[in-house]
């Protein structure tokens, strides 16, 4: 059959109701009352027999279930919540479905009285706190489960971003083969059964050949909506699921969802040879197992990651090192690019302005092909912060040179220096092979059924090799950031030797901005009505999510001399060569503004008082380093201050005045924060401000 001829059915096999199959698995019996258990309006045919009672429809819930376990329902299910208990032999599983109260009932065997589940999650969890991996974790996963749960097969099956499954851990008896490495197709567990683990994290089927028990509605009622059993553990199982497992060797099956961050990333799959069903507290052992070690599991993951993340900050740092020393990105990329494609697990790396390779380390497709590349993704690729493929001929289309085809992957970082075009910074990945091993081939297989085709198990689930061509291996998200993180270090050096260009557009901008109300004329920096205004949005947004946010508030020096002995007009060639200086230090995201007079504020959002008291530094040495014609040293006094978030605007820019003014008396020249009587230089030179 053709896609086109399959797509209705694989649509109708996705939409295959499985959560009100309108039975029950024979191991128990279902009740669903109207609310309030007021009367059945629906039970499984074996109720009557369940419950020892010659009329179902005609019985009273106080008739048929213990009235402790009815007064804890209501309870339970007026607060959403779900009744789990066991009296008098039987467990009762209770939820609300819709418009029904619905009660499962398990008879208990004799002697129920186990291991307790307090011991049981004891060793397991003792057992886990020991694995320091997260592979090692999740092989303990598999062996825990296995042995409580008494499964032939249990295996940790993780999803890809396409569902597609693979077995990542497995313990095995003898009876049953591994399924350890194997791939499965993501129609083997399909979106709406994969929806079912966010209502009940356990699914068991005791037996893949046993047929249903029905469910029957009373005589006298008008037609009622099948009732949504998502929440229980008795649902009856999907014909195309029991052939599914008859046609993997299986008789039994269970499985619990491992979830992370309320998604889920994978399921506990157990397998056995025979019919067998698990106990209630069995059951819930098993859940809470699963969670704990789901919550060990990620909380190894994320250490490797910092783990990772420390590497890259210690590369960035030794960069920044040698960034402080003026190097050119050709400096850094030379002394620096190795160590970028060891973390990054890259072949080979270039920096490209326009359509030039202005950098480059490692193994490289030639110019033509990168010239290809990256006019490619000047047209497809908006402004995203990276973009990454593991087969560059599929994402892209392009023909490459014969001599590149062995390049697969790609992750591209755009660095929007100046015009719409960005430069890039490019990472290349080699092709690596892959073999991949289906458990079966993962064909649609499509069989007669009473109203014409429908899609199928596979029959076979021999192991059936793929051989993957024309990908790297994939890049992790972990990859990326740090990928990202480089080329915004890499874009201050390259920014930079744009300066004069950038400042010479900026002078122009300026000169037209000085018509607009929210630019000073003088020196074409925001005014204080727009700073004012910024400040506020500013402080609400941070406000809002407890964001931090800084000021730093700068005063000239001795300005007034300045003017009465050189003339206003040299004043303002000062403020403006100050105003520049300024302007080419803070971020794009900064407010910098002029207060009034001589006076100017920065307002940095995201900013902590620490790295504010850096920014204000980097300021005042600037200014400090200018030449304005033959005037002595132009000197800047900077106060600095956080916002708390219990202030209003105007009172974090009376501290940062304050601590201005602190800084003035303290000698000029010089940083203060608020709150501290220490600038960062001192000056003992008491002339007026």
């Amino acid at each position: 059959m053709s896609q086109s001829e399959l797509q209705p059915l694989i649509d109708a096999c996705e939409q295959e109701p499985i959560h009100i199959p309108g039975g029950i698995q024979p191991y128990g019996a279902m009740l669903a009352f109207s609310p309030y258990f007021s009367r059945v309006l629906q039970a499984s045919a074996n109720a009557a027999d369940f419950f020892a009672v010659d009329d179902i429809w005609q019985a009273s819930a106080h008739s048929l279930i213990d009235g402790w376990v009815l007064q804890q329902a209501h309870e339970a299910l007026q607060f959403g919540e779900t009744l789990s208990v066991e009296v008098g032999g039987i467990a009762y599983l209770v939820y609300a479905s819709d418009s029904y109260w619905v009660v499962e009932a398990e008879r208990l065997a004799p002697h129920h009285a186990q291991t307790s589940i307090r011991r049981t999650l004891e060793r397991a969890i003792h057992a886990f706190a020991n694995q320091q991996t997260p592979q090692d974790l999740l092989n303990e996963l598999t062996r825990q489960v296995r042995r409580v749960s008494g499964f032939e097969r249990v295996m940790v099956y993780q999803f890809d971003a396409d569902w597609h499954g693979r077995v990542t851990a497995d313990a095995t008896g003898q009876r049953l083969s591994s399924m350890l490495g194997h791939h499965f197709p993501a129609s083997d567990i399909p979106a709406q059964a994969r929806a079912m683990y966010s209502h009940n994290p356990f699914r068991i089927i005791g037996s893949a050949t046993q047929n249903p028990i029905p469910l029957q509605a009373a005589a006298d009622t008008l037609e009622q909506t099948p009732v949504n059993m998502s929440a229980g553990a008795l649902r009856a199982v999907s014909p195309i699921h029991m052939q599914y497992l008859q046609n993997l060797g299986v008789a039994a099956s269970s499985s619990i969802g491992i979830f992370n961050e309320n998604k889920l990333w994978g399921i506990i799959a157990c397998h056995h040879i025979e019919d067998i069903w698990l106990n209630v507290k069995t059951r819930e052992a098993l859940v809470l197992m699963v969670q704990y070690a789901s919550q060990r599991f990620f909380y190894l993951e994320q250490a490797a990651t910092q783990g990772y993340q420390r590497q890259v900050h210690k590369l960035r740092d030794t960069m920044a090192r040698d960034d402080a020393r003026s190097q050119t990105p050709q400096q850094l990329f030379d002394n620096h690019a190795q160590g970028w494609l060891d973390v990054l697990n890259a072949d080979g790396c270039c920096y490209i302005e326009g359509q030039q390779r202005v950098c480059s380390m490692g193994n490289l497709p030639t110019q033509t092909s990168c010239r290809a590349i990256t006019a490619w993704l000047n047209e497809n690729v908006q402004r995203q912060p990276y973009w990454s493929t593991r087969n560059i001929l599929q994402s892209t289309g392009l023909t490459l040179q014969s001599d590149d085809r062995d390049f697969a992957g790609l992750m591209a970082v755009p660095m929007y220096l100046q015009g719409e075009e960005p430069a890039w910074l490019l990472f290349y990945r080699k092709e690596e092979v892959e073999v991949r091993s289906w458990a079966g081939k993962p064909e649609k297989q499509v069989y007669k059924g009473a109203t014409g085709d429908m899609l199928g198990p596979r029959k076979s689930f021999a192991m059936w090799q793929q051989k993957v061509e024309g990908q790297s291996a994939p890049w992790s998200d972990e990859t990326l950031f740090a990928a990202r993180d480089l080329a915004r270090d890499l874009l201050v050096v390259t920014d930079s030797m744009h300066l004069k260009s950038l400042n010479e557009k900026l002078a122009c901008a300026n000169a037209k901005l000085t018509e607009l109300a929210e630019r000073d004329d003088l020196t074409g920096v925001w005014n204080r009505r727009y700073a004012e205004q910024r400040l506020k949005e500013g402080l609400q947004k941070a406000k809002r999510y407890q964001h931090p946010l800084s000021v730093l508030l700068l005063d000239l020096d001795r300005f007034k001399q300045i003017n009465d002995q050189h003339g206003h007009n040299v004043g303002d060639q000062v403020l403006q060569a100050v105003c520049d200086e300024v302007a080419g230090l803070v971020r794009e995201t900064d407010i910098f503004a002029r207060w009034g007079g001589e006076e100017f504020i920065v307002i940095t959002s995201d900013t902590r008082a620490n790295d504010a008291l850096g920014l204000a530094e980097r300021v005042r040495q600037a200014v400090a380093n200018l030449q304005v014609g033959d005037l002595p040293k132009v000197t800047v006094s900077i106060g600095v201050a956080e916002f708390q978030h219990d202030q209003t605007w105007d009172s974090i820019v009376e501290r940062a005045d304050k601590a201005m003014y602190r800084a003035k008396q303290q000698g000029r020249d010089q940083v203060v924060s608020d709150g501290s009587n220490s600038g960062s230089k001192a000056n003992a030179d008491s002339e007026s401000a």
